[in-house]
């Protein structure tokens, strides 16, 4: 995951008021989304281990996953449509010891775990903290066949994956992703 902050640090300084993503309601420019990644590690530097992330597919979600990644934690996307019941049973089985959630996001299904919010983040500075490396997410299945059952993806997967990826696809500045799958499933992870 690394190459991931280097590539976060270079398109912040070379391009820091170019968008670098946009949901239905805000866009973001890569200075913002390198100063509110740093911003949240740093917050997150000191928490539990394990974090869940909940914030539907929304410019939140991409700040929350990568600070937590940044900062070294196991991160467990909880997919928005789990049901409360699914929801309760991630938070269990994953030990999640805190949640990362918008504002935007129902919190009606998650119990018993501190919520943290993205947003509203005071003295950001810039430049990013150094990654340290260790951190790794945890996918569930969808459940369909009982309870979700949880994948732990490693960090030196991750990264030899994007790697790989990005041989193949060698993606440059005009390219565009759009996201029609749930961020919390494996393919819109990588």
């Amino acid at each position: 995951m690394r190459s991931v902050f280097c590539a976060l640090a270079r398109n912040a300084a070379k391009w820091p008021n170019v968008t670098a993503f946009s949901d239905d309601t805000i866009a973001i420019t890569w200075s913002e989304l390198s100063q509110r990644v740093s911003a949240l590690a740093s917050r997150l530097s000191t928490g539990p281990h394990v974090i869940g992330v909940v914030a539907n597919e929304s410019v939140d979600y991409v700040i929350a996953d990568l600070a937590a990644t940044l900062a070294g934690k196991r991160v467990v996307p909880l997919p928005a449509f789990f049901s409360a019941e699914q929801i309760s049973h991630v938070i269990k089985s994953a030990e999640i010891g805190a949640i990362l959630s918008s504002n935007r996001t129902d919190h009606s299904a998650v119990s018993g775990v501190e919520i943290i919010p993205i947003g509203g983040l005071d003295n950001v500075e810039d430049g990013l903290i150094h990654y340290k490396g260790g951190a790794d997410r945890v996918i569930f299945t969808s459940g369909s066949s009982g309870s979700p059952k949880g994948v732990i993806i490693g960090d030196r997967q991750l990264e030899a994956t994007l790697s790989a990826l990005y041989k193949t696809i060698w993606p440059n500045r005009q390219d565009v992703h759009l996201s029609v799958a749930p961020y919390a499933q494996l393919l819109e992870q990588i």
